[in-house]
């Protein structure tokens, strides 16, 4: 993921704010989350974690993040 990251920001050089959609209830997503944060901190970009777990908790995800 912090490769995707980097990519992304490569592509589009003037981005500084990046949103990712999480599911909190895969094994691997505390590890993902933690390198993510790392790798964009180094890039000097915002962050925002969106959180869902199932289909139907994407929407009230998706709100949260435009409300932020």
């Amino acid at each position: 993921m912090p490769k995707r990251l980097e990519l992304v920001s490569e592509l589009v050089p003037q981005v500084k704010i990046v949103a990712l959609l999480v599911n909190p209830s895969n094994a691997s997503a505390e590890r993902v989350i933690r390198d993510l944060k790392e790798a964009a901190r180094a890039k000097e970009l915002e962050l925002h974690l969106i959180k869902a777990s199932n289909e139907s908790e994407f929407d009230a995800a998706f709100i949260s993040f435009q409300g932020s």
